[in-house]
Order: structure tokens, then sequence, then C-alpha cells
């Protein structure tokens, strides 16, 4: 009999369950039992909680390689049924899977069993005391960090203005100041968001992971009221991605550490903030495109695409997303007429110059699905390939091959043969890259200057022959990158 070993250790283990002493005790299990353990199919989660199946890279890892046909191993052995999972759910599933599909028990070595009727009801109660276990801890964890909220304890990372000193958040000096600056732009309405993001990367600040400041990032900052000498806890919740809280769920209360803003500086912010949430909105449904260029342009000092904008007194306009975001210090902002005034004309011109045999088309991208190969490679092969024909000849004319083994493998080699001249005739030459740019440029020309067609078509046109269309303004370039599919 082969095992896979499976060892979880979660944070709050003690020294008995830790990996090597789980290792050492499913290896002597195993040695006692006779039973062959490949080092390949040892699996290790550590320092990971058995609540959820999905956020265990190593138990996944295990479970798509019992998958595997022939069966790699005929059972899972685990130090105790809670190892495996904590979750009935999750326990019920995957043992389902592995038994029905793959053929494949899970033993606990210190939680013995029989293979009778009473066996299953015993499993169950132990992993549902486990997962009882589990959730109480985690309602314990819960009522204990709670309460240091209530005291004005810290409970997290020391957020940006601050660092964290044991149970203490102890002001940094420098970030300090940034933090007011950013309090005092918005509250006198000098900066935005995206605004305060852009000054902030003019001047070389950045946040503690030295990249540039969000629109997300400073406004979580305005928000949050630690910098008013508050501690606030039970904020979001991070279960399936982040989320925030109801607000009558927060625990707010006065906190330890010394308050970088004041109390009406604070509230005057949230005041604004608020307007700006009840300004109005506008949702188009994403139905039909709202303009033919959507998604193509793209910002040459960011690469972070343009979006369109309607604009005051309906004048819609293209502009950087990475600087309506405050990543990127230059807009390329232009009016909608404008660029489709410029792309029309770069997309003609190229028609041109490739029509009289005057222009490259070096910059073409050629994109190949996985079944092909470049020429030369495919060739090479299909050299080695007719080399076999004469190998397989001379193995059954010295007799070392019967009649029916010389049959077999010469169609084998046909079939190789077919396969690689199949590739070979897929194979593009720049001659036809021409062709076919040339082609796609006249029909590109055509339907833009069809009023009957839609946005989505004129779109869905363009993007199958057109990555992108870099923008650089300060400087009047455009360029379109272009490619084909073979």
């Amino acid at each position: 009999m082969t095992a896979a070993l499976y060892i979880r250790v979660s944070t709050d283990d003690q020294l008995e369950f830790s990996p090597d002493a789980q290792k050492r005790a499913l290896l002597e299990y195993a040695k006692k039992n006779n039973i062959l353990v490949d080092e390949q199919y040892i699996f290790v989660d550590e320092g990971i909680s058995g609540t959820s199946a999905k956020k265990r890279p190593a138990f996944q890892t295990m479970i798509a390689t019992a998958k595997k046909k022939p069966k790699p191993f005929d059972t899972i052995l685990v130090h105790k049924f809670d190892r495996f999972a904590r979750s009935r759910e999750d326990s019920v599933v995957y043992k389902s899977l592995l038994r029905k599909e793959c053929d494949i028990k899970v033993i606990s070595i210190t939680e013995q069993m029989e293979d009778d009727k009473f066996s299953v009801i015993l499993e169950a109660m132990l992993e549902a005391m486990a997962e009882y276990y589990s959730l109480n801890l985690s309602d314990e964890v819960m009522k204990g960090m709670t309460e240091k909220a209530r005291r004005g304890l810290p409970q997290s990372e020391a957020p940006y203005g601050y660092r964290r000193d044991g149970d203490k958040y102890v002001l940094v000096d420098d970030e300090a100041e940034i933090v007011k600056m950013i309090f005092s732009k918005f509250n006198s309405g000098e900066l935005g968001y995206g605004e305060i993001c852009r000054f902030l990367l003019l001047n070389g600040i950045t946040n503690r992971k030295g990249q540039s400041f969000t629109v997300s990032g400073i406004k979580y900052m305005l928000e949050n009221p630690i910098y008013c000498g508050k501690v606030r806890w039970n904020y979001s919740t991070h279960k399936g991605g982040r989320r925030k809280n109801p607000k009558e769920k927060w625990i707010i209360t006065d906190g330890e550490h010394q308050r970088i803003i004041s109390d009406e500086l604070y509230e005057s912010v949230q005041q604004k903030i608020n307007s700006l949430k009840k300004a109005p909105g506008h949702y188009t449904p994403n139905k039909e495109i709202k303009h033919w260029l959507s998604g193509l342009l793209r910002c040459s000092n960011c690469k972070k695409v343009l979006v369109y904008n309607k604009g005051y007194h309906k004048y819609p306009f293209y502009r950087c997303n990475g600087y309506n975001k405050g990543v990127c210090t230059t807009s390329n902002m232009g009016p909608l007429h404008f660029y489709e005034k410029e792309v029309l004309k770069a997309l003609s011109l190229k028609f041109n110059e490739l029509s009289q045999g005057l222009g490259n088309i070096d910059s073409v991208v050629v994109k190949t699905n996985k079944e092909t190969s470049n020429k030369i490679l495919l060739q090479k092969q299909l050299e080695k390939v007719r080399r076999k024909y004469e190998i397989a000849k001379k193995a059954y004319l010295a007799e070392i091959d019967t009649l029916e083994e010389y049959a077999n493998n010469k169609s084998d080699i046909e079939k190789e043969e077919r396969d690689l001249l199949d590739k070979l005739s897929k194979e593009i030459s720049s001659e036809d890259v021409s062709k076919i740019i040339t082609s796609k440029l006249e029909h590109a020309i055509q339907i833009l200057n069809d009023d009957s067609k839609s946005n989505t078509e004129k779109n869905t046109f363009l993007k199958s022959f057109i990555n992108s269309i870099d923008v650089d303004r300060n400087n009047d370039l455009l360029k379109i990158n272009m490619y084909v599919e073979c």
C-alpha cells in the first residue's frame, strides 16, 4: 500500500502539532503498517487555519494530485481528522470525492476506527467536535480583541503616520506631517482624491511599500478616525474578500496614541466626503460601448488606458485613467473629435504606405496558438521524423522488429509527419502578414466611415488586428500596435 501524508499547522497549535512532530508520527505509523510513502507526496500547510479548504494551497495540490490516473497513492494519512478539515462540509465533500472518484481513503493515525457502520458515526462526531472547537476558538479570539479595542488598544498594524511599538501606536514625524498636509488640502477644497495622489507622486512621496498613493488609499486615510486620536475596530470583514461592515458594528473608542489632527478638522473632512457621496451619479448599462476607440487608446507614460468622459456642455474627451487615479503625471487629455480624426488619419496613412509597397510590417506582432511552432523548428522536427523511417526499416530488416511492429511504427511515424506538415502549412510569411494587415486597414477605414455601423461593431473589428494605440500628446505622437493571428 502507498500513502500520501497531509500535515497542517495553524498559528495557535502547540509543539506536539508541529510539522516535524506530525511528520515523524505519520512516518512511524507508515513503517509499522508496511505503508510506502514517497517524499514527493508529503503535503504541508503551515500557519493556516483548517476552516476553509480553498485557502490551503498544499491541500488543494494534494487533491489535484489524487485525481491523476493512475492514482499516485492508495490512502492519505493525517495525524488527526481535524488536520484534514475542521469544517464538516469540507470534510464530507473532499472525503467523498477521494473515496468515490479516486478510491483513496483518509486515515487518522490517532483516531483508529474499524470499517463498520459505527465508525461512520464516530468519525462524524470527531469532525463535528473539531469544527465546534474551531468556531468557539474564533469567538473567544474575537471577544478578546473586541475587549482590547474598547480599552483603546491597537488591533492591527500601524497605518501611515504611525508605527506600532507593542500595544501602542507611536508617531512617525515625517509621515505625520504628510498626513496633516493631506487633510488640510482636502478640507480646503484645494485638492481632491486624485489631485492629492498626483501631488504626492510629483513630490516623490510614496506609501510604506514604496508605491504611489492611490485614490482608495487616500480616501481610506481621510475616513480613518485614528488620526484624531481614536481606535476603530471591526470596520471590515476579510472572509471571502474585504467588505465594509455596517456602521453599527464598528467599535470606535478613544485611543492611547498621540493625535495628528483635531476633531474639528476630521469632522469637517467627513462632511465633505459625505457631500461627495451624495452627488448624483450616472449608470450606463454595458450593452453598447461608449465609443469605437474604447479600450484602444493607451497612455505612453504609464501604459494605462485612456477613458471616455462625457465632459461638460456635451463635449466628450479621453483622458488617462492613471492620471484620473493620481498615479500618472500625464493626462494625455484630448477632445473626442481630435482622437477620431488622428486615428483615422494614421490608419489611412499606413494603408496607403502598404498598398504602394512603401511601408514595413516589422512592428506587427504575429500571434501563434499553442499548436503552432516557428517554421525552422518545425522543419528540423520533420527531418528527425523522416529519419525515423530509415531506423524503423533497418530494425525490421535486422529482424529486431516483427512485421506487425514495423507496420505499427510506420503508422505512428506517418501520423507524426502529417501533424508537422499541417503545422507548417499554418506558418505565415512576412508577405502574408503584409497582405492581411493591408486588407484589415482597408476594411477598418470603410467601417469607420460607415454611419450605419454601431460603436460595438467598429470597436470589435479594430480589436481584431489592433492591440493598442499609444498616445503621447506632449510630443504629438500616436503609435498603432497591430497584430495578426495564425
